[in-house]
């Protein structure tokens, strides 16, 4: 499994008025550069005439040209497990069609689900894709239980987006005093788009915090430039894919130590 790497810190009260902001109606402007791509791909079962053709012990799905270049990818499944981990995700991408990337594991991701998605519902990691990917092709692996029984696919969509619309932000200036870390403004990693396009918070008193690691790789990756990228996928994914209206974290800390702001009006005194 991929090491846990890409630091998230949040206070649960502040999190908690992300996910309460979210249920309220807003009307966005266009947004249409970071705004993710959606796919749906379902079974074919003979009748439905679904995307996902059986191979085996699994599915496979057609290769799938994106409607624009991408270089982060989150995925969401709908699903019958009878023991868990029965049901096995891949995902590889491609640049033009011809040349693939080894299949890439698809890894849950429990904090992105939420009690109205009911039961059966399956969130991943943001997964990195590489530099201006186009193509994508997932793969599903059923795994029987000891007494025959297998999992029941119903439903998987993939979300993809290119992160490389903002900033790269410059680290904050070290301090060897104590107080209140620098921080890299949510201007700064992702530009006035960020602000224009985020929902208003709303406050309650922090009582505790949580800290919660991803499974992003402790490095950049290919072409991925800086950490910016993957700040910028999350925020798109958690806005508008999750639809929480901002990023659900107050910070996120890359492995070199460095602070970003996330949701809004996180460092207000």
């Amino acid at each position: 499994m991929l090491r846990q790497l890409l630091f998230t810190v949040g206070c649960v009260a502040l999190a908690l008025t992300i996910i309460l902001a979210a249920r309220s109606a807003v009307a966005y402007t266009d947004a249409a550069a970071y705004r993710p791509d959606q796919v749906t791909l379902t079974p074919d079962d003979g009748s439905t005439g679904g995307e996902l053709q059986s191979i085996g012990d699994g599915y496979l799905s057609p290769v799938t040209q994106a409607a624009r270049p991408f270089t982060h990818a989150l995925l969401r499944w709908e699903a019958v497990e009878p023991v868990t981990d029965t049901l096995t995700l891949e995902l590889r991408r491609s640049a033009d069609g011809a040349t693939w990337s080894e299949w890439l594991p698809v890894y849950e991701d429990p904090d992105l689900w939420m009690p109205e998605d009911g039961d059966g519902v399956y969130w991943s990691q943001v997964l990195y894709a590489g530099g201006e990917m186009r193509f994508w092709q997932v793969r599903v692996r059923l795994d029987a239980t000891p007494d025959g029984r297998l999992p029941t696919l119903h439903r998987i969509e993939v979300n993809t987006v290119d992160a490389r619309f903002g900033p790269a932000a410059e680290p904050p200036a070290t301090t060897n005093s104590v107080g209140r870390p620098s921080t890299v403004s949510r201007q700064s990693w992702g530009g006035p788009e960020i602000d224009y396009h985020s929902i208003d918070p709303k406050y309650r008193k922090v009582t505790h915090m949580v800290v919660h690691h991803t499974a992003d790789p402790n490095r950049l990756i290919g072409q991925e430039s800086n950490w910016s990228d993957r700040v910028r996928a999350i925020w798109s994914f958690h806005t508008y894919t999750r639809g929480w209206g901002d990023v659900g974290y107050n910070f996120l800390v890359d492995p070199n130590g460095v602070v970003y702001e996330g949701r809004e009006a996180a460092t207000m005194q």
